[in-house]
């Protein structure tokens, strides 16, 4: 008996797998040729835009102020950046698909419960917008990477997109001043980061038909600690050394809100001098409780310091005073919440070798203590801008009359 061949509309079996397996080579031909091509020109792109980067003049813009000293000196770099790999992948995507760009959304999932170490009371943090709450949460949430002083901190992408608005390296310096300008007042035990020495990178990526950035916090040049601190483990020392003078300040506290309040300031006017030196640490805690020598700053942020502890409302306030000499200067003392209402405390003023030459009456050590505005607002003016490039603060309304 013949053997019978199978026939498909006429075409042998055999003739089919051949036509099959041409097919095949010729769509591997056919997509290997476009991935080729797409490679040479991504080459191309890229020598293009190295050239073009090379012939640019981009230089670095000094645009974020310094809280305190309210002049410019957190750069901002804006670095051109476009790898030979990343323009391949580019064409190679497009080639293989014309819908080639999809958003790729971050985890937006920001956590917010800060540790134990960390101010509770967030005013400042409330008034920002979205963006620099980001900024905000980016820094508080990566505090302990940073105490190293070389961290860098990619900041969430969504903050990135302001610069694709109109004026939108303006908006983010905004942001980014704000952010910090609302850190160094809800957080005094931030102290060791030298503002001076941050850098705010912007990495700008430029693609056939769109622009992308990505933004980081890092250090301008070695590190962003102050000069007084040299790594981690002398940030975590300097850290415990406060909390533990803290801990033996409070431990005996009891009774009322306002008690408590009392006790935390008399403790601060009869424990520090003033420091007209203007050493290392005259302007944070750590000169406040461990040195006992610091300015105005010190001892209003170790009041704050102490009173988060506590549980007590209290924010850090920054304005002009006017002294008994009828002197007005830069000063800073603190709002402090008791039974729903707002008060005053000046420590620095109250402070006896501050104000009279160490002889004081209990009365006038207490002259700027749980004020109201009626008194406190005759030789105090709050305000809320802090630098030139952030917003404007509001602080709470006092309550008119003293406290008791």
């Amino acid at each position: 008996m013949k053997g019978k061949t199978s026939h498909l509309f006429g075409i042998t079996v055999s003739t089919l797998l051949i036509l099959i397996a041409l097919c095949a080579s010729l769509i591997f031909y056919m997509h290997t040729n476009t991935m080729d091509k797409a490679r040479r020109i991504a080459q191309t792109d890229y020598q293009k835009e190295n050239q073009r980067i090379n012939d640019a003049d981009i230089t670095d813009e000094n645009i974020i102020e310094d809280t305190n000293q309210n002049t410019d000196n957190v750069e901002v770099a804006e670095i051109e950046t476009q790898t030979l790999e990343d323009m391949i992948n580019y064409r190679m995507s497009l080639a293989e698909n014309a819908n080639v760009y999809s958003q790729n959304n971050e985890n937006q999932n920001v956590n917010t419960d800060y540790s134990k170490g960390f101010s509770k009371n967030r005013y400042f943090y409330s008034q920002l917008d979205d963006n620099a709450k980001r900024i905000y949460d980016a820094i508080m949430n990566n505090q302990e990477k940073m105490k190293s002083g070389t961290a860098t901190i990619k900041l969430d992408k969504n903050v990135s997109r302001v610069l694709q608005e109109r004026d939108g390296q303006t908006l983010l310096t905004q942001e980014f001043q704000s952010a910090w300008d609302a850190i160094s007042l809800d957080n005094p035990d931030l102290f060791y980061i030298d503002i001076a020495k941050v850098n705010l990178l912007i990495k700008k990526f430029s693609y056939v038909n769109r622009v992308e950035y990505e933004l980081y916090i890092a250090p301008q040049t070695d590190s962003y600690l102050k000069s007084n601190f040299a790594s981690k483990e002398e940030v975590d020392r300097a850290l415990s050394e406060i909390n533990y003078k803290m801990q033996t300040i409070i431990g005996s506290f009891t009774g009322s809100d306002y008690e408590k309040a009392l006790k935390v300031h008399d403790y601060l006017i009869n424990n520090m001098e003033y420091a007209a030196d203007n050493y290392d640490s005259c302007y944070d805690i750590y000169g406040a409780l461990i040195n006992g020598r610091g300015v105005c700053e010190a001892y209003a942020e170790a009041y704050k310091y102490i009173m988060d502890e506590l549980g007590i409302p209290c924010i850090l306030v920054c304005g002009n005073a006017t002294n008994d000499n009828q002197n007005t200067e830069n000063h800073e003392w603190n709002y402090v919440e008791l039974d729903g209402k707002w008060y005053a405390v000046d420590c620095t003023w109250d402070d006896p070798i501050v104000r009279g030459n160490g002889r004081l009456s209990e009365a006038d050590k207490h002259k700027f203590f749980m004020k109201g505005a009626v008194v406190f607002d005759e030789n105090h003016d709050a305000y809320g801008k802090l630098s030139s490039t952030g917003i404007e603060f509001l602080y709470t309304r006092l309550n008119y009359e003293n406290y008791k």
